[in-house]
């Protein structure tokens, strides 16, 4: 593995409604992170979702690999390389983890897992973009633990309040750390976890416009949309040459502010703000379609 790259863990059981933003989430991380190389599981649900939601980008994005993580050993589990994949890739030092951890250790190996004279750590980090709209709101960091077996428990953890003048930039961050010694094979060694979450406000989407642009900058099509109600896909006129989205959003005072996005003609789909009712920001995504598509 080499460059950027992004591991997907997820659960046994998923539903297929989360497909839309699965494929979005892939996307922004080829085109605003670079991204190069996708890491899956084949083991369940989300795993499944995974391999489609990189698939598909691929026939637009060729320098995106997509590699299928191997828990057990090839000699004792041959597995050839599935169709769409790239490679294989199994975890070194591997061959001695009993089976039934073989998944959780090989998924600890690539998401963050590093190893060292002091012993291996995981670190993972991920914001969170909440909506001044609903006003106050408390944010509760409860760590959640799978056995080896299989059962998944939640421990109680700690809070975290936005609340007086909220305003869009206002921030939070809250990390939780964990140190524990595990024996394998008679040999014991300290496994540390650091999960950094953040949290980060900004004012409520309330409408969207796409505007096409042709080459000479003229704007030949313009579409508004309340946030949240795009179209599935947006038609593409021949002669557009980009793309700019607009979101407009209400701050806490009333006042419109705008955030502006800019595509290229042949960008397979847009991204867009919106809410949900818990106040939770998301990007969603439609697709683009049009002459130069077909």
């Amino acid at each position: 593995m080499g460059g950027k790259s992004c591991f997907f863990i997820g659960h046994r059981e998923v539903s297929e409604e989360i497909y839309p933003a699965l494929y979005a989430a892939v996307e922004r991380h080829i085109v605003e992170y670079g991204v190069t190389e996708f890491i899956v599981g084949h083991y369940g649900g989300s795993d499944r979702l995974a391999m489609s939601a990189v698939k598909e980008p691929k026939c637009f994005y060729p320098e995106v690999k997509l590699t299928l993580l191997l828990p057990y050993h090839p000699a004792e589990r041959p597995v050839s390389t599935p169709d769409g994949f790239d490679s294989t890739f199994y975890p070194p030092g591997m061959e001695s983890v009993p089976r039934k951890i073989a998944i959780v250790r090989a998924n600890r190996y690539v998401a963050g897992y590093h190893s060292g004279d002091g012993g291996q750590s995981i670190e993972l980090k991920g914001t969170i973009y909440v909506s001044i709209s609903n006003g106050p709101n408390i944010f509760y960091y409860d760590p959640v633990y799978q056995a080896p077996a299989g059962e998944v428990y939640l421990v109680s953890g700690q809070g975290m309040s936005h609340s007086g003048d909220l305003s869009a930039g206002m921030s939070g961050t809250h990390t939780l750390n964990e140190e524990q010694t595990v024996t394998v094979d008679g040999k014991s060694e300290t496994v540390r976890s650091s999960i950094e979450v953040s949290t980060y406000l900004m004012d409520a989407p309330v409408s969207t416009g796409v505007l096409q642009f042709d080459k000479s900058g003229r704007v030949v099509s313009r579409e508004d949309h309340a946030a949240g109600d795009l179209p599935g896909t947006i038609t593409a006129r021949s002669d557009t040459a980009y793309i700019i989205v607009e979101t407009y959003m209400q701050s806490a005072s009333g006042e419109e502010t705008v955030a502006r996005a800019l595509f290229q003609e042949d960008a397979p789909t847009l991204y867009f703000s919106t809410c949900r009712e818990d106040g939770i920001c998301v990007k969603e995504h439609c697709g683009i379609i049009g002459d130069q598509k077909t």
